[in-house]
């Protein structure tokens, strides 16, 4: 009798679950490791035993490629042994080097999701499996992954669909693919000052001509033209206060509704039509998604932000997020004669 996928399933989840990874996130792992990575049981044991090592060279799903290719070669080659053997070792190697890759890819796609586990929110929300159209196009692209770049550009992909399914389009995975390592380089390091989708313009000064190019040729950034702007929301305290207000993920920004500032587009804070506003950088969808892939860094570009903003407006406020909710907490400075507020 064949061996049992849901017993297969039970020990890799059983790893997942001491790694970090639970529920549906739990799902999406076992279905593409199932789908892309031939046994399961191994990559339980490579969990298990810290995942921190290459997944080992040899294993039983690269000995089903070798039997199954053999079988193929003898079937068409006949008594040819000289036509066989030269067959046999273009087609096994060809196999074998596309599963080492898909196999490289994978190790790398579990160690970022052990980095970087989902969320409480995104392990139980999303589909039980990732969808067909991502897997086959994916498993293309892992197949070919031949350097370590590549191989760890791929299994970030896979780890950031896994999280959150459904923002790696057709699209999306032709400009990872594309992508050169110039502008990948750069995308990088400009996405040091990332919020969602936005780029802090007070964090990144103006880029010149050849970073615009670069990233908006490459469909990574919106085309600046004369400058955007993130503008505060003119938003009441549960005191009644006015304030501007600006949430920048777990923190948000404000200022008293009093304050004004110049139209000068290169100060940190602007009027822009009447609203106090941030100038930004904005990164296309594509863009944001790409950005996914990396390892964010949003929570230390707000303090950043925050630092630098205080230097020349000390009046600014801080707030902090409360847990999941989009409720945020006053923090560190208050206003004047004003005790902590709750906004939501």
């Amino acid at each position: 009798m064949g061996e049992d996928h849901l017993d297969k399933e039970t020990n890799f989840g059983v790893a997942l679950t001491e790694n970090g990874v639970e529920a549906k996130a739990k799902s999406r792992t076992v279905a593409a490791f199932d789908r892309l990575g031939g046994n399961i049981l191994d990559w339980a044991n490579v969990l298990l035993e810290g995942g921190t090592s290459r997944r080992r060279a040899k294993m039983e799903g690269e000995a089903k490629i070798i039997a199954a290719t053999a079988e193929h070669a003898v079937k068409l080659i006949g008594s040819d042994d000289a036509f066989a053997a030269r067959a046999l070792a273009s087609q096994f190697g060809d196999a074998a080097r596309k599963q080492l890759n898909k196999d490289a890819v994978l190790q790398t796609a579990i160690e970022d999701l052990q980095s970087n586990p989902p969320t409480q929110e995104q392990s139980g929300s999303g589909p039980e499996v990732l969808s067909e159209e991502f897997l086959s196009r994916f498993e293309n692209y892992a197949s070919g992954a031949s350097t370590e770049q590549l191989r760890e550009r791929w299994g970030r992909v896979l780890a950031s669909e896994i999280r959150q399914p459904g923002n790696f389009s057709r699209a999306v995975l032709r400009i990872i693919d594309e992508i050169d390592p110039t502008t990948a380089a750069l995308f990088e390091e400009v996405c040091e000052n990332r919020v969602h989708d936005i780029l802090l313009k007070p964090l990144t000064g103006e880029f010149d001509f050849k970073t615009i190019k670069s990233l908006v040729e490459a469909g990574l950034m919106v085309e600046p033209g004369i400058g955007h702007m993130n503008g505060f929301t003119d938003t009441k305290l549960g005191d009644g206060r006015l304030v501007w207000f600006m949430p920048l993920g777990a923190t948000a920004i404000a200022f008293d509704r009093s304050k004004t500032a110049s139209t000068n587009p290169e100060e940190d804070i602007v009027m822009n039509s009447g609203v106090l506003s941030i100038p930004i950088y904005v990164l296309t969808s594509v863009g944001s998604a790409v950005s996914l892939i990396l390892e964010d860094k949003s929570e230390q570009a707000v303090q950043r932000l925050v630092d630098k903003l205080r230097l020349k407006h000390p009046d600014l406020v801080t707030f902090t997020r409360i847990g999941e909710s989009s409720q945020y907490q006053q923090a560190y400075w208050t206003f004047p004669e004003k005790a902590e507020e709750e906004i939501g």
